[in-house]
């Protein structure tokens, strides 16, 4: 089972002295070519360049502009992130889903299955795994630079690899629908809609995506996890309202319990 997985704006500066290291880049495809349009390309190469046209319109802001993409204090921010010491991706995130995960007290086989099979959808790193580690950096959620469309971009190069890592697992989306941008699931895959007391949860299913991930986390077995056992599993914190089914996408509608 692969789980696809939003960033958080918040995210800790606490760094390791790691390289940047990147599943779609130093690992499966770091020989494998790819096409698009009889362009052909590594995904290295595809990435360097996706991030060098970042930080060059970051550069290219005035300090009105930036401030709207680097947020408050942003002067503490360095534009040129990929100089900055690194941090494994799910302790480099510390909003409230990766903090309801509480990754840090995960067992080792938690903690295996969260880097080895979660995907997260960074609006500045593409599709990154768990286990990499990535700089410090800011940029607000949902923003684009005038020179380059960045969810395009990774949505035109990195998809084909995308499709190719999850051609034989189950599917669970926990991103916001923002980074639908980034990637079109090709196969069946499932989603979460949190209802508490008949209404639904926005803003705050983050949190509740968390727990979920953690709980999967933490199952008996999560490596052979498959949905049917998720649905069995959440019971003690979730009533299943319905299964709605459109496309290829099942949703599944749940209520938190007191």
């Amino acid at each position: 089972m692969k789980i696809l997985f939003s960033p958080s704006e918040s995210k800790s500066d606490i760094s390791t002295n790691n390289p940047i290291k990147s599943f779609f880049i130093d690992d499966m495809y770091k020989q494998t070519k790819f096409t698009h349009k009889k362009e052909s390309f590594y995904l290295k190469d595809k990435k360097d360049e996706i991030i060098a046209n970042i930080i060059q319109g970051l550069k290219a802001l005035n300090q009105d502009e930036l401030k709207e993409f680097l947020g408050g204090e942003y002067e503490k921010y360095s534009i040129d992130f990929m100089s900055q010491k690194t941090q494994k991706a799910i302790l480099r995130y510390n909003g409230v889903g990766y903090k309801a995960l509480d990754y840090d007290s995960l067992d080792d086989k938690a903690k295996a299955f969260v880097d080895d099979n979660v995907i997260i959808f960074s609006n500045v790193f593409g599709p990154i795994m768990a286990k990499d580690f990535i700089p410090f950096y800011k940029f607000k959620q949902c923003k684009n630079l005038k020179n380059i469309n960045i969810a395009k971009s990774y949505k035109t190069y990195f998809s084909k690899a995308l499709d190719d890592m999850l051609k034989d697992d189950e599917i669970i989306d926990l991103r916001a629908g923002f980074y639908n941008k980034f990637y079109d699931i090709k196969k069946d895959f499932y989603t979460f809609k949190f209802y508490k007391n008949n209404k639904i949860i926005n803003h705050y299913s983050k949190y509740y995506k968390g727990i979920l991930l953690r709980l999967i986390a933490t199952s008996k077995n999560p490596k052979n996890i498959c949905i049917n056992d998720v649905l069995a599993m959440i019971e003690e914190k979730f009533d299943i309202i319905k299964k709605e089914k459109t496309n290829n996408q099942t949703a599944i509608f749940v209520n938190i319990k007191e």
